[in-house]
């Protein structure tokens, strides 16, 4: 048997696999293949090639209320799963249920939950969403009240007026 070196390389058409395990690329722009029989290394691109569904957004909160509605606000995921992010899908349930319903989808990292019943509790939680799927959801760990705003009242003396 000859001794390959890297002079003598006789390029043959063999089978080759790649297996990558447990990884969390987001932005590939090449990967160095070393083979065993081979000296250089091999250099292909694989842009794009590792894709999968988005992290969780970050730090979801409800910012404002209305007397109907409540306005959500986050941070994009950590990691966007090596693909833009499309949307975000918003579902909300009231605190008295366990059913979450859709509630809406955003291409910005806000929203406006609108149509809700002043008074009841709601939860609200958040999915970033690309071109591979889903992602899991953030979820508020606290219930928000639709109410009107404060400055709608006003004290005087020893009474509140409604204006």
């Amino acid at each position: 048997m000859t001794k390959m070196t890297k002079n003598n390389v006789q390029p043959k058409r063999e089978p080759c696999r790649l297996l990558i395990i447990n990884t969390s690329i987001t932005n590939c722009s090449a990967i160095v293949f070393h083979h065993a029989k081979i000296l250089s290394p091999y250099e292909f691109n694989m842009r794009n090639t590792f894709s999968g569904k988005p992290g969780i957004p970050r730090h979801l909160e409800a910012v404002s209320t209305g007397p109907d509605s409540v306005q959500l606000v986050w941070d994009v995921p950590s990691n966007d799963g090596g693909a833009p992010i499309d949307n975000y899908v918003i579902e909300k349930r009231e605190a008295s249920r366990n059913v979450w319903a859709a509630q809406g989808t955003s291409d910005r990292t806000t929203y406006t939950a609108n149509n809700l019943h002043e008074g009841y509790q709601y939860y609200f939680r958040v999915a970033a969403e690309n071109s591979v799927g889903m992602g899991d959801f953030a979820e508020m760990t606290t219930s928000i009240i639709p109410k009107a705003p404060f400055s709608k009242y006003r004290k005087r003396g020893k009474h509140i007026l409604v204006m």
